[in-house]
């Protein structure tokens, strides 16, 4: 009796987080967005095509780390949840799953954080302070 309540809760969770990421730009969306706002900036306080290139192909491999990474999160956070919901699941199962997102979410992020510090180094620092004003602060407000 007590799994099939944990099971109705879990159910109704999920349904919950269903309609609630239905309802709004999913996440990979919200990636391209912001790193569209990127590429603006960054064509815009970069006159020299050559090191305005070097930006782009920075901006992209964040996106692509990103992008690839919520990929990855969503399968294996998918996985997780159906093992999780079998009661005759082991616990090291769950645990290396468990591992395996940790381990995911890792990459994705040193991808993603070596692509940022390879833009970053890509502009003078006045170029990144111009770079900077010109983005939206991240809950959508202009600076």
């Amino acid at each position: 009796m007590r799994s099939d309540t944990v099971r109705a809760c879990a159910a109704a969770a999920l349904l919950v987080l269903i309609v609630a990421c239905a309802s709004g730009p999913t996440r990979g969306e919200q990636v391209s967005t912001r790193a569209e706002a990127l590429r603006a900036a960054a064509t815009d306080v970069s006159p020299d095509p050559e090191q305005r290139s070097a930006l782009l192909g920075s901006i992209d491999a964040m996106e692509a780390a990103l992008q690839r990474g919520l990929v990855t999160a969503d399968r294996l956070n998918r996985d997780f949840v159906d093992a999780s919901a079998d009661p005759s699941a082991e616990r090291s199962a769950l645990q290396a799953t468990a591992e395996e997102i940790a381990a995911n979410r890792r990459a994705s992020l040193r991808d993603m954080m070596t692509a940022r510090l390879a833009l970053r180094r890509g502009m003078t620092p006045e170029q990144w302070r111009a770079f900077a004003r010109k983005l939206p602060a991240f809950d959508g407000e202009a600076r």
